[in-house]
């Protein structure tokens, strides 16, 4: 039973060690191309798999469109990819599918 949770715990600290390695990677790349994109919603697409411009309305984001702007901005330099599932506009972060399902 102890060697099943530390296989466990070994495989979630190398998924969480991987996703912060690419969520500095992917804040390198969006600073050097959108460098006035705020903080916020960079950590805000690596919170799910997916994100739709909602979530990241705030305090400092104050509509869904210049949530939207500030994805598709992200789509642009191909951090995220635009995907229409029904209804919904969902903009999905592909490296961090990658890493959930590896």
């Amino acid at each position: 039973m102890l060697k099943a949770v530390r296989i466990t715990a070994d495989y979630s600290i190398l998924r969480i060690e991987e996703i912060m390695q690419q969520f500095a990677e992917t804040r390198k790349h969006i600073e050097k191309h959108l460098p006035k994109m705020d903080y916020s919603v960079i950590e805000a697409i690596f919170t799910q798999p997916y994100i739709k411009a909602i979530h990241i309305v705030s305090d400092k984001i104050k509509s869904r469109n210049t949530a939207r702007k500030y994805l598709d901005q992200l789509c642009e330099i191909k951090v995220l990819e635009l995907r229409h599932i029904g209804n919904e506009i969902v903009y999905i972060n592909n490296d961090l599918v990658r890493i959930l399902e590896n």
